[in-house]
């Protein structure tokens, strides 16, 4: 047996491991770009999407509520929660990830839930030669042995806009999306 055999099986092996979740996060893009709900709903923990979106949407309200410490912003809250997590859960579907990954929906609810503005202005679906504009990863890497983020800035979205982050951990084997990060208003 050659000695450098181990060596080769091992440097693939690493090599295959490094490739495969960025392999994942365009297998989703791809999945996204097609609109097709069957190929996006394998490539994400949906109950794990839902609570981080939740959680975000919760503490942008809690900072807000900082601001007015009163007892009928603490009800408001409680309620305003409570309301949330039901429309995060009817919203957040292979059809809404898709149109916060492409279409650069991503803040327009997000900020009027959470009393901030409306959003950014629909940016146009075209670069100025009149060429399609397609969802592309601004940056990726991994953030430790089994979770690994991607920022995406969707086709429909101006280059200025901030980017979507994507995190993904590897779960039974293969990359899932488990968390998206909204650029809210208050700089999270």
């Amino acid at each position: 047996m050659n000695p450098k055999a181990p060596l080769i099986v091992l440097g693939i092996l690493l090599a295959g491991y490094i490739a495969y979740p960025y392999l994942a996060v365009h297998s989703l893009i791809d999945a996204v770009e097609s609109g097709d709900p069957a190929k996006i709903e394998p490539k994400v923990d949906w109950p794990a999407v839902r609570q981080g979106f939740k959680d975000d949407l919760n503490g942008a309200m809690a900072g807000n509520q900082d601001k007015q410490n009163s007892g009928l912003a603490l009800l408001g809250m409680a309620l305003g929660a409570k309301l949330m997590g039901g429309a995060v859960d009817a919203l957040v579907t292979p059809d809404g990830l898709a149109g916060i990954i492409r279409e650069g929906r991503r803040d327009r609810a997000a900020a009027a839930a959470i009393g901030g503005s409306g959003g950014l202005p629909a940016p146009p679906a075209a670069n100025a030669d009149g060429e399609r504009r397609h969802t592309h990863v601004v940056w990726a890497f991994f953030d430790g042995p089994a979770s690994f983020t991607a920022r995406v800035h969707g086709g429909a979205e101006r280059e200025s806009d901030p980017p979507v982050r994507l995190r993904f951990e590897l779960e039974g084997g293969g990359w899932i999306l488990t968390r998206v990060f909204l650029p809210l208003p208050n700089g999270s």
